[in-house]
């Protein structure tokens, strides 16, 4: 599973990367040197919580085909 940032100039692969949720904006940092990307942001806390969730369900999706 990939990681796609909102503005479509981050790719990174989940597995290499630690999903995190500050306020109304998602990041992504990096396991192997720390690197911390901006993924998204988001009007309102509840739709980055959403997209949070849904990160993660999506994730268990691709784990369990």
């Amino acid at each position: 599973m990939r990681v796609i940032s909102q503005d479509e100039t981050l790719n990174l692969p989940y597995e290499s990367v630690i999903i995190q949720r500050e306020s109304n904006k998602i990041y992504a940092e990096s396991i192997y040197n720390g690197v911390t990307y901006l993924i998204g942001e988001y009007s309102t806390v509840e739709e980055a919580k959403k997209v949070f969730t849904n990160i993660a369900e999506w994730k268990e999706k691709c784990m369990n085909k």
